[in-house]
């Protein structure tokens, strides 16, 4: 009898602290529009919690009694801080930013004749050398001044790395039908 109430008093202390959480629901949308935001960041300062808004805008978050205030952030928006007091959805409307810099990404294509080193190895030329070993070790096959090694030593696989000039991989442009690898 005695197990049986001791199982009952922990069941219900369980069932109390569990209940203490609450879960908020809601929703972010554009204040001039009242369009859904999609991946809002909302964040819980005093317990580093948080979660991101759904395609329809709208989200679900467990609160603990603890947290005080809600911190809504988005790019090209303000970020917005709530003071929250128990309530159990919150639909917020978040305000563009007007004093945002304009930003103007440019790329260029090198023609063969541009005073930089390049090299253009089409397919033909990798099929020729290419049985199946990584990257690193077809090029430098195929191209001048790569050197390829690996960790095991077999300059087939495992961990190959290279360098162009003295240069390592984190500083050499490789792409594959003009996108960067």
């Amino acid at each position: 009898m005695r197990t049986l109430l001791m199982s009952f008093t922990l069941l219900l202390v369980s069932q109390l602290s569990y209940s203490q959480a609450k879960i908020l629901q809601g929703s972010v949308t554009d204040k001039k529009t009242g369009e859904p935001l999609v991946g809002v960041n909302i964040y819980l300062p005093e317990i580093e919690r948080g979660t991101i808004t759904d395609v329809e805008g709208k989200f679900t978050l467990e609160v603990n009694p603890e947290v005080t205030e809600i911190r809504f952030s988005f790019v090209g928006y303000l970020t917005r801080t709530i003071d929250y007091t128990g309530q159990k959805s919150l639909d917020l409307r978040l305000t563009a930013d007007a004093n945002l810099e304009e930003v103007i990404v440019r790329a260029f294509r090198l023609s063969a004749d541009a005073p930089i080193a390049q090299t253009t190895i089409d397919r033909k030329g990798i099929e020729k050398v290419f049985v199946g070993q990584d990257a690193p070790y077809v090029l430098e096959k195929i191209s001048p001044s790569i050197i390829s090694y690996s960790e095991s030593g077999t300059n087939f696989s495992n961990y190959g790395q290279f360098r162009l000039r003295g240069i390592d991989q984190t500083r050499v442009n490789i792409t594959m039908n003009g996108a960067p690898l």
